[in-house]
């Protein structure tokens, strides 16, 4: 009886891991840049008093840290190894996994500053609307970007086994 109760909890366990949507949340408005895995972890970057900080919330644990993007100047070039092809196999795998996610929110507007940039960018954004992702090219100096992709480890599985197409 106890090595069922186990099982079911693991079985549980494991399929609540599998199903859970893991949710990339960016807002260039808000300053919003996060990626949660529901109930489990979040992660995010802050801006505060111009110096970047990354949190790691888990439950009852938070970690904070301030990168550093100073190099050391005493940097020892390491011999590359070889690098096997990029086979075609490949491809099709990292392409169904990045078809595998799906845009709950996306909306962007883009100002380049130069008028004529501007209006040769009108098209693409037109083209892009008609395709459902709506990307403004304005000229009145605002830039920004709101996306919101989800994702369950599941689906990220299948697309790359392949047990799955993703359109």
């Amino acid at each position: 009886m106890i090595v069922l109760i186990i099982t079911v909890i693991l079985l549980a366990l494991i399929a609540w891991v599998l199903f859970t949507p893991i949710i990339l949340r960016m807002d260039t408005i808000h300053h919003i840049y996060d990626l949660r895995l529901f109930g489990v972890v979040r992660t995010w970057l802050d801006l505060e008093q111009d110096e970047l900080t990354f949190h790691l919330k888990l439950p009852f644990y938070h970690y904070r840290a301030n990168p550093s993007f100073e190099r050391s100047e005493t940097i020892k070039k390491k011999k590359k190894p070889e690098r096997k092809n990029f086979s075609f196999k490949q491809a099709k795998r990292i392409r169904n996994v990045l078809r595998s996610f799906r845009f709950s929110t996306l909306k962007a507007a883009l100002d380049t500053g130069n008028y004529a940039v501007n209006a040769q960018l009108i098209p693409l954004g037109v083209f892009l609307m008609n395709k459902g992702f709506p990307v403004h090219i304005n000229f009145q100096g605002n830039s920004y970007l709101m996306l919101e992709v989800r994702n369950t480890f599941w689906r990220i599985s299948t697309a790359y086994l392949n047990i799955r197409k993703y359109n």
